[in-house]
């Protein structure tokens, strides 16, 4: 969630200064402020939706990996898009999906013991501030090839890195957003609940001989982290 929601805020300025090129500031700074605020915009919209979705459905694991396919989706072609419009499309999208971090903190709530719930949140902080540490430092060193004189392959005329100078701030998204995927699917115990009480005996449930809570706990903190990353 971090690198998703991240990212694009970094690259954001630049390309709208692509998008508008010639452009005076006073087209400039607003333009930025409006694609900026998007993504909070669309998820402060949605966000009570997801978590009552999540409440009905009984089935948290999947609106975290539905989130996290469409986020990734969106933020990666925010980075691939030429067009102011395709920009502000692909951060209201993103935006309005990213219940990852609402969800996980409900199953984190609703699963874990305290104690368990402090160590799970305590890895989603710090998660979450890893990738803000890091997210523009790579992204930043990917954006723009061609312009910075690095001699790779779609730098002519025409070519795809020239027409799309942040494609590789893209594909750093895409590849986060497939490993927090994968994370997820693997870690993040198949809970049903009902009302936000988890349903014993249930696949996923108190009732499953895995060891729950046990294993659970450690796979919902590790889990927890890499969402937020």
């Amino acid at each position: 969630m971090g690198v998703t929601a991240h990212a694009p805020r970094t690259l954001g300025v630049y390309q709208v200064r692509d998008f508008f090129p010639g452009a005076r500031e006073e087209t400039i700074g607003p333009a930025t402020g409006s694609l900026a605020s998007a993504f909070n915009l669309a998820q402060l919209a949605t966000s009570f939706a997801w978590g009552w979705a999540a409440d009905v459905s009984g089935r948290p694991k999947a609106l975290i990996l539905l989130a996290n396919v469409v986020c990734g989706a969106g933020s990666t072609a925010f980075a691939l898009t030429t067009s102011y419009g395709g920009a502000m499309a692909a951060r209201v999208v993103a935006g309005a999906f990213m219940t990852s971090g609402v969800v996980m903190k409900a199953l984190i709530g609703t699963t874990l013991s305290k104690d368990a719930q402090a160590i799970a949140m305590a890895y989603r902080t710090l998660g979450a501030g890893l990738a803000q540490i890091l997210t523009p430092i790579v992204i930043g060193q990917l954006a723009n090839p061609c312009r910075r004189g690095f001699r790779v392959g779609g730098c002519g005329q025409g070519g795809f890195l020239a027409t799309r100078p942040y494609a590789l701030s893209g594909a750093f998204i895409a590849a986060v957003g497939v490993a927090a995927t994968a994370v997820n699917f693997f870690m993040v115990p198949d809970v049903r609940t009902a009302h936000g009480v988890p349903v014993d005996g249930a696949p996923g449930g108190s009732g499953e001989g895995c060891g729950w809570p046990c294993c659970a706990r450690r796979r919902t903190a590790a889990a927890a982290a890499a969402d937020d990353a």
